[in-house]
């Protein structure tokens, strides 16, 4: 899913909070970025918004735990047209997080390795939506 935002790097230079030359091998992810700006910037980050600030990682603190320190739940079933068999123990795990899941994508990897356009509603892809 979106594998090019998976692995991104992320350089940061901003002297008041963060100490030249150090590193932090902490995974963060691209929805982190907008809360973080906020948060630097002085502004208020709204509940809504998805990620939470990294400030404390920047400045070399572990950050606090709680409801928001998780990240959000993604699941991603990467198949070709052939399953494989699934175990029923996996089978009725998958169907317990897909009926969590609120939000659908659906990309073709040959025609759209980029993974540009989602093509979950489009009625060709019923059959491969419904398994």
């Amino acid at each position: 899913m979106y594998e090019e935002s998976i692995r991104m790097p992320f350089l940061v230079r901003y002297p008041p909070a963060i100490k030249p030359g150090s590193i932090n091998d902490a995974m963060i992810l691209n929805v982190d970025f907008a809360p973080t700006f906020m948060e630097l910037a002085g502004l208020p980050i709204p509940a809504e918004i998805q990620g939470r600030s990294i400030k404390s990682l920047l400045s070399g603190q572990t950050p606090e735990t709680g409801a928001k320190a998780g990240i959000t739940a993604i699941t991603i079933i990467r198949a070709t047209i052939r399953y494989s068999r699934i175990t029923a123990c996996a089978r009725a795990l998958q169907i317990e997080l897909l009926h969590r899941l609120d939000q659908w994508e659906l990309f073709d990897l040959k025609t759209d390795p980029r993974e540009l356009k989602n093509i979950v509603n489009d009625p060709q892809n019923a059959k491969t939506v419904a398994d």
